[in-house]
């Protein structure tokens, strides 16, 4: 499978308190279209996606009684919007695509989470906190899985 490396900056993502970087007017990148499962969902359920630890404390929150059948595309434009999050704290990290071009956190420490892997764990019925339990595996580095 060939992966490309690509710059965090280049993935759609929402500036939020972790991240210096300016804001992207047009929040697409190739296979990627403007994240308008996210954008409506946070809308019906009146969070702020720009609020930094409150959004991902909000959609944390909304994700527990989110039906199945509205989950998968939510959850892959809410798996990048939360490998953004994880970049900003653990700047270790980075995304790829992989050879599918589904992006892809990269964890030094071998792990990949990807949004496959994030959708399948949140549709097993993982538990709400769902970025620290990324952050928990973004942050052991260099330490193996």
């Amino acid at each position: 499978m060939t992966e490309m490396f690509i710059k965090p900056q280049l993935l759609p993502f929402r500036v939020s308190s972790y991240s210096a970087a300016a804001p992207i007017p047009d929040r697409r990148v190739g296979h990627l279209n403007e994240w308008s499962a996210l954008d409506a969902f946070a809308r019906e359920e009146s969070i702020d996606l720009d609020m930094g630890d409150e959004s991902v404390e909000s959609l944390d929150v909304r994700l527990a009684s989110l039906p199945p059948a509205r989950a998968p595309e939510l959850l892959k434009d809410i798996a990048v919007y939360l490998g953004e999050t994880v970049i900003s704290r653990a700047p270790q990290c980075s995304w790829l695509l992989d050879g599918n071009g589904y992006p892809t956190l990269d964890i030094p420490n071998g792990d990949r989470w990807d949004v496959i892997k994030f959708c399948h764990w949140r549709e097993e019925g993982a538990p709400s906190r769902l970025l620290d339990g990324v952050l928990e595996i973004a942050k052991r580095g260099g330490g193996g899985a």
